[in-house]
């Protein structure tokens, strides 16, 4: 195999693995163990509000992380599994219901093991958006382009294992190896030369209600689906999920416009999903909830691509926007299962369907239109040296020096760059080594301990290092310390 091929070989396999648990267990039906105390139907929400507890926990805790730990990843990996293991036992193992009909044990196990599986998937997600983030997002397209492919036929797989309570509880750990290796890899992908300016992007109020909105929307529609029965089968499935991996290729293939285009794409398409489902008969009621799943489908791949594209640029900690960008997406769809599940009965579906047809009409022509996406990830003017905007460090640049607008090229040659202006600052100011000072102004710009590896050629252990180090020096504990430290310096 092509060595440059085999480097995308694992994230792949990562990423279908750290999904299609998930998948089985959001879209299971009623478990072969006896519940006697709650309805299966509260398992959908269970595992989603777990899920962004987790994140949210996790960034509450740490603002600043540069990454997730390997403790911690590991350990999440494996509430993952095992949790999956339980709730898998319940659903798919007959025995089980011999085994827990007399203790009663159902709801304790089944319940528990959903919601250490969405503690142990939250964190993990967080861990592989990591590894995105650190590379470029062409790179990031290609992963996920495959990913769209290999999910559908994966979930076609699992649909025919005859021991699925067995084999599903593996692929978190297969994915947390894969994580592993991927990051040992991470150099091998390439760098991205910057095309937004640096900590340009913060987490605007109506970015965060518009993802919210969408996925609370589709919350309400897939647990409608899961509690009356309107599933997709298993081809239908596969067909949608292969349709969304074509639509992602058009939108990959129109660079910087895709963006914007994949937006009314998604528009478009849920919009007539919901509006199918309020004409349309019972019995073709599954043709309209198979438009919405598409227009999901590519929404949940878009926002994927779209947040781990921004986190490079963003004003916070990547992990920090990464985290807040899927709490609001993971919780919108448990938040939509919840309303729904707290309506009366007696309640007519209608009603809900319109406020979803609502709520999403709203999300995407006041929240988000296209053209606010489009502006969201265009690439900034170049910069220009003596101008006041940021720099590659993401820090208010310096003023440039009288010597710099001398009217010959000679003179200007002699000016040495802003970058080394600042490292000499850094270096006299704070008695950084050269090397310390470089470190300082990637971490400074947003850049995580990843990245910084593959970009200076350094081993994971020399860089965090020169991270303890720079710490020592300046005086500080936490990233935030950090960035005001350096910014004293250089402002």
């Amino acid at each position: 195999m092509n060595k440059s091929v085999a480097h995308f070989v694992a994230p792949v396999i990562g990423s279908v693995c750290l999904w299609s648990p998930e998948i089985v267990l959001l879209e299971a039906k009623t478990p072969v163990a006896p519940l006697r105390f709650l309805d299966a139907s509260a398992a959908y929400p269970f595992f989603l509000i777990a899920a962004t507890l987790a994140v949210l926990l996790f960034i509450g805790v740490r603002p600043q992380a540069l990454r997730v730990s390997r403790s911690l990843t590991v350990a999440t990996a494996i509430l993952y599994a095992v949790g999956a293991a339980a709730s898998c036992w319940c659903l798919f193992a007959p025995a089980t219901q011999t085994a827990l009909a007399a203790s009663g044990a159902a709801d304790l196990i089944y319940f528990g093991g959903l919601i250490g599986a969405g503690l142990g998937f939250g964190v993990l997600m967080i861990a592989w958006g990591s590894f995105y983030v650190d590379i470029p997002l062409r790179n990031t397209w290609i992963i996920i382009l495959a990913v769209a492919f290999a999910q559908p036929l994966i979930m076609a797989l699992l649909s025919l294992a005859p021991l699925l309570w067995v084999v599903l509880p593996c692929m978190p750990l297969i994915s947390l190896g894969c994580l592993r290796t991927s990051l040992g890899h991470l150099s091998a992908f390439g760098h991205e030369g910057p095309r937004l300016e640096p900590r340009s992007i913060s987490i605007r109020p109506a970015y965060v209600i518009g993802i919210a909105s969408i996925s609370f929307c589709f919350g309400v529609l897939k647990f409608l689906g899961l509690t009356t029965g309107v599933v997709l089968s298993t081809p239908e499935g596969l067909i949608v999920d292969l349709f969304t991996a074509a639509a992602l290729i058009i939108l990959f293939r129109c660079g910087e416009r895709g963006y914007s285009l994949a937006w009314r794409v998604i528009g478009f398409i849920m919009l007539i999903g919901l509006a199918l489902l309020l004409v349309l008969q019972q019995n073709l009621l599954s043709s309209a909830f198979t438009v919405v799943a598409i227009g999901y489908g590519i929404f949940e791949y878009a926002l994927w691509i779209a947040t781990v594209d921004l986190a490079k640029y963003a004003q916070s900690a990547p992990l920090r926007f990464l985290g807040l960008t899927f709490a609001f997406t993971i919780g919108g769809q448990g938040a939509g299962a919840l309303a729904t599940l707290a309506v009366p009965p007696s309640f007519a579906t209608t009603p809900l369907i319109l406020v979803a047809l609502a709520i999403t009409a709203a999300a995407i022509i006041w929240l988000l239109p296209a053209e606010a996406v489009q502006t969201l990830f265009a690439p900034a003017p170049p910069l220009h040296r003596g101008s006041s905007a940021t720099d590659a460090t993401g820090l208010p640049a310096q003023a440039a020096s009288k010597d710099a607008e001398a009217p010959n090229d000679s003179a200007r040659e002699q000016v040495p760059s802003e970058r080394e202006v600042r490292m000499a600052l850094l270096r006299e100011s704070c008695g950084l080594t050269n090397r310390e000072a470089e470190i300082a102004l990637l971490l400074a710009g947003g850049r995580s301990a990843r990245f910084i590896q593959g970009e200076l050629v350094i081993s994971e252990g020399t860089t965090w290092t020169h991270i303890r180090h720079i710490y020592q020096k300046l005086g500080v504990s936490s990233r935030q310390e950090f960035l005001t430290a350096i910014e004293e310096v250089l402002t």
